[in-house]
């Protein structure tokens, strides 16, 4: 597993590089991941406004894997690609 940081990550999606399958944030502060979602969610998403096919966001805790899971294995519906923020 690749370790990048946020300048590391920011690098790899404006060269045109296709986002990894699931990333990990990690740190103290929540500048630098709010930085990190945000640069995520431009590539996956594009800059419209996220479609309930393409973005789910469900917190830990609150919902079972399987949901989560299922959602990772089911094709979006109005989009190549899916966001789901954990």
């Amino acid at each position: 597993m690749a370790t990048l940081d946020l300048a590391g990550l920011e690098a790899s999606l404006e060269a045109g590089r296709d986002p990894a399958p699931v990333y990990l944030l990690v740190g103290a502060g929540t500048w630098a991941r709010d930085q990190a979602l945000a640069l995520l969610r431009s590539a996956v998403l594009g800059e419209a406004a996220p479609d309930p096919g393409t973005f789910l966001r469900v917190q830990a805790g609150e919902v079972d894997l399987a949901r989560v899971l299922d959602a990772a294995r089911t094709l979006p519906m109005g989009g190549t690609r899916r966001l789901i923020l954990l």
